[in-house]
């Protein structure tokens, strides 16, 4: 489930960080955007919930997959952070 819900959220921060660094042809990309929204709007709860989780749990337990996780969730922090940068240009 960890890396099912991982693998969801990086889907998710690439098509924003392509739909905001896609100036000319951003319906294209937001049109995709939406399809990933609407179909994955009835378990977006339960894959937040189990990302959190799984976050703090690579904060708190150092084994070594935690780690990997772990970079994996500074990974998405800096995708997060170049959506935001990128979005805020326009």
């Amino acid at each position: 489930l960890r890396v099912v819900s991982f693998a969801l959220v990086t889907a998710f921060l690439f098509l924003m960080l392509l739909s905001s660094f896609a100036g000319d042809d951003a319906a294209e990309c937001c049109f995709w955007i939406m399809i990933f929204v609407v179909g994955s709007w009835f378990i977006s709860i339960p894959i937040l919930v189990i990302y959190i989780c799984s976050a703090v749990q690579a904060i708190r337990h150092r084994d070594y997959m935690n780690n990997v996780f772990l970079g994996l969730y500074c990974f998405n922090a800096l995708l997060l952070i170049c959506v935001v940068i990128l979005s805020s240009q326009l």
